[in-house]
């Protein structure tokens, strides 16, 4: 990981792409990008490990990130994030353990702001930072409601599972007579 500095267009035209930065003015986004450095990663780099605890919030500016889960010693692929996602909005609330890792897949820009430079922006910046909390706040509540449908999905597939235990249990007990 190297630290690098990119023009300052093509990171709003970048940000403008996340859940909160297009609804900053541009004294706030200029203001957002002062407080965050940008990092780059090789092919293959670790960006986040899993089990630690990371205090970023990380905005993908270009190239692409795998996201893992660790579950006895095997890499269990996730999801791939690209230009514009966001990961760490929870760090930037808690101080949880990582669940999952994140790596470059091929070279990867990344914005990130540390959770003290991110609570001192917007408490001196109370209006922006009411903009940026219902934003995250909105994030975490629809990937909340998907947790839920999943859960529930997965609720229904084992209960049809329970069903077809009972047929083909009843299916042998009859064959068997």
């Amino acid at each position: 990981m190297k630290e690098i500095f990119i023009n300052k267009n093509e990171l709003i035209e970048v940000l403008q792409k996340t859940s909160f930065f297009n609804y900053l003015d541009e004294n706030d986004q200029t203001g957002f990008i002062g407080i965050s450095q940008i990092n780059e990663y090789e092919n293959g780099e670790i960006i986040i490990m899993p089990g630690q605890k990371n205090p970023y919030y990380h905005v993908v500016i270009s190239g692409t990130i795998n996201v893992n889960l660790d579950k006895k010693n095997k890499k269990i692929y996730i999801t791939t994030l690209g230009a514009g996602d966001v990961v760490g909005d929870i760090s930037m609330f808690a101080d949880f353990e990582n669940t999952t890792g994140m790596s470059a897949y091929n070279k990867v820009r990344v914005l990130r702001i540390h959770r003290k430079d991110f609570g001192a922006f917007i408490m001196k910046r109370p209006e922006t930072g009411i903009k940026i909390l219902v934003a995250i706040i909105h994030s975490f509540l629809t990937r909340l409601r998907c947790a839920n449908q999943n859960f529930m999905l997965d609720r229904s597939v084992s209960a049809d599972h329970k069903i077809m235990e009972k047929f083909i249990s009843e299916y042998y007990d009859v064959k068997g007579e």
